[in-house]
């Protein structure tokens, strides 16, 4: 038994592409395909990235196409970077309470706190997270850790005295 390479294993008993290409043997796109493939090979990436990126301009043309999100994409989550982005945020009356109470606590303003909380919910998004936790969690955990000393907190200090 012949062991093969990587390259031969690929290339065994395949004389056309994928099918997830769509691409019968002899058609149009099949015979772009092959050339695409054959100026790659070659070396000529900007010829062969040309031709693959006017086949997907026509995929894109025809009627009934559609951008489809994936699965797993984070459609809810981007909907919070989005919020976020605007510069504010709709939250509970319960959170607004929960962050009034450190705020008072720690002596910094509520506003202050409200938009770190705010970028927590971005920050969850956008940077990634500890497995497990949710966004809001996220957002809380750095309200709790938000002082003027952080590079990354744009909290003030309220004038009322800390009860």
């Amino acid at each position: 038994m012949k062991i093969l390479t990587f390259n031969e294993y690929l290339n065994e008993g395949k004389k056309s592409h994928p099918k997830i290409y769509g691409a019968p043997e002899g058609s149009s796109r099949d015979q772009k395909l092959d050339k695409a493939a054959k100026l790659y090979k070659e070396g000529k990436t900007e010829q062969a990235a040309k031709i693959r990126r006017e086949m997907e301009e026509e995929e894109r043309s025809k009627p009934g196409w559609k951008n489809k999100p994936r699965k797993d994409s984070k459609s809810a989550n981007e909907s919070i970077l989005n919020e976020e982005k605007k510069g504010g945020c709709n939250l509970s009356k319960e959170t607004e309470k929960k962050i009034r109470a450190v705020a008072n606590k720690k002596g910094y303003t509520f506003g202050s706190l409200k938009s770190e909380y705010c970028k927590g919910l971005g920050a969850y998004v956008s940077s990634g997270s500890r497995k497990g936790m949710t966004a809001h969690q996220w957002a809380m955990a750095r309200v709790n850790a938000a002082s003027p000393s952080k590079s990354w907190a744009n909290v003030k200090t309220s004038k009322k005295k800390k009860k």
